[in-house]
């Protein structure tokens, strides 16, 4: 299940699976209910399998520029040391992006559960890249939420979580 963009059939994406669903974002329409559709649809397959054996991959384009989710626009925020302040929507977007997208996860981490696949799926949780709001770029604000232009901190510090029956809870490696 897939935004596609570069994680598409095209570029390979799809090479060992039995099934790839690509729903494509469109850069100046993306909204959280693509997010919403993707994880929807993976939920329902997810029930129509049964709890047959499976490696499911699940890509999405939340949080990601052009930020649209602006449930937290206007209200008071800390924005992390080095954050532009002129970039305070653009942060407050992302973060909307970033609860949209848990929020997403959440209701399939629900459905492993519901389903009782809880003790034996494994779940990887990471990100591509991360963001920069201006940290390092003092150009125009189009320049300053971008990525893929240098090897900051900001944009190579990504998460890793794991969560597996056969992995102890617990560990924090920073």
């Amino acid at each position: 299940f897939t935004g596609e963009g570069s994680i598409s059939w095209p570029f390979g994406a799809s090479r060992g699976f039995d099934l790839v669903v690509e729903h494509p974002p469109t850069r100046s329409t993306r909204s959280r209910k693509e997010c919403d559709a993707s994880a929807n649809r993976l939920v329902l397959w997810l029930q129509e399998r049964a709890g047959a054996p499976c490696f499911l991959f699940w890509h999405v384009y939340e949080p990601h520029a052009p930020y649209l989710d602006r449930r937290f626009v206007g209200l008071p925020v800390t924005l992390p040391p080095g954050v532009a302040a002129d970039a305070t929507e653009d942060w407050q977007r992302y973060l909307g992006d970033l609860a949209a997208a848990d929020a997403a996860l959440g209701r399939i981490l629900q459905a492993i559960d519901d389903l009782g696949l809880r003790e034996t799926t494994d779940v990887v949780v990471i990100s591509d890249h991360g963001e920069e709001f201006g940290e390092h770029s003092k150009g125009v604000r189009s320049d300053r939420t971008r990525h893929g232009h240098a090897l900051w901190d900001t944009l190579l510090h990504v998460p890793l979580v794991v969560v597996s029956p056969r992995v102890p809870p617990g560990r924090r490696d920073d």
